[in-house]
């Protein structure tokens, strides 16, 4: 995760999720594809457009499709910002799930981050 999200602007959340997914970064369904968008928060907003999603509503699609991955690795640069409180829980839920399922997440931010099982580096 960097900045720019790489997400398809005419395409919506679900689509997105499901284009991912075929092209080979997940096994996903559809069903799967929804159930991760629901649990960032975007039901009812799974079928709009992605240029009509706000920024924090944009990352929460990338954090759906970091949980659709399930890639050992997470490399994810500031990944807080434009999330507001309840997508900063729901990061942090996802982050502490991957770290407990024996993942590793390399993160940079401004934030103290209150993780089970992560290990914070001053630089």
């Amino acid at each position: 995760m960097g900045h720019r999200d790489a997400l398809k602007e005419d395409l919506s959340a679900l689509e997105n999720l499901m284009m991912y997914a075929s092209l080979g970064a997940s096994n996903s369904s559809h069903q799967s594809a929804l159930q991760y968008l629901w649990q960032f928060g975007l039901r009812g907003r799974e079928d709009l457009p992605v240029h009509y999603l706000s920024a924090g509503q944009k990352k929460r699609v990338v954090l759906a499709r970091i949980a659709m991955r399930r890639a050992p690795l997470w490399i994810l640069d500031e990944p807080f910002n434009a999330l507001d409180s309840q997508g900063v829980q729901g990061f942090i839920g996802l982050v502490g799930q991957h770290l407990s399922q024996g993942g590793i997440a390399v993160l940079t931010g401004h934030h103290e981050i209150g993780i089970p099982g992560l290990r914070a580096l001053q630089l």
